[in-house]
């Protein structure tokens, strides 16, 4: 008797847990937790606090940089794909304003392809609303000068961490040394 008793208690606890389980996954309301990145596609519904305090810098980014790689086109074709279209669609926005010239650095291996996806580029730009005198299309490397070397060193040496490599700079005529350029050596 005893054991039967403990049986239907066991069932009973059972069951209350399962019907307690299945009401608490269909009562979930309200909105989602807020995240701090986007879905996979498209936009947060909430967007960052941050993300104005960064339009100014990365639209100045895409002014100096001003460059389209194959990484913006659907692979083996002239085609833009959505990395490229969300890239060019701002930068018709900038270049409406300053103008310039974009550029193209495709691979080697994709020589057949380069003028396709320049003309590709234009066609693009003009149908977001940039007239056609204000911009150029030109096959070439990112722009921007970059960095001074010995700026860069000043600025690693600043902000080197523990184990980090140090790259020392020497002064006289550069030669072969053992596998480094010289000019500088590796400790």
């Amino acid at each position: 008797m005893m054991e039967w008793n403990k049986t239907r208690w066991t069932y009973g606890v059972a069951i209350a847990l399962g019907m307690l389980a299945l009401v608490g996954c269909t009562c979930v309301d309200g909105p989602p937790a807020d995240q701090m990145n986007a879905p996979p596609q498209g936009t947060a519904p909430t967007g960052s606090r941050l993300a104005e305090n960064y339009v100014a810098m990365t639209d100045n980014a895409l002014l100096n940089d001003a460059s389209v790689s194959s990484v913006h086109f659907v692979p083996r074709t002239a085609e833009l794909n959505a990395l490229g279209m969300r890239r060019l669609t701002r930068m018709a926005e900038i270049l409406k304003v300053y103008g310039g010239t974009v550029y193209y650095d495709g691979t080697e291996s994709e020589r057949d392809l380069r003028k396709d996806r320049m003309d590709k580029v234009k066609l693009f730009l003009v149908a977001c609303g940039l007239d056609a005198g204000r911009f150029r299309t030109e096959q070439g490397l990112a722009g921007g000068a970059g960095i001074d070397a010995n700026e860069a060193a000043v600025t690693r040496e600043a902000t080197r961490g523990a184990g980090d490599v140090l790259i020392y700079f020497e002064e006289g005529p550069a030669e072969y040394t053992g596998g480094h350029l010289g000019g500088s050596s590796v400790k």
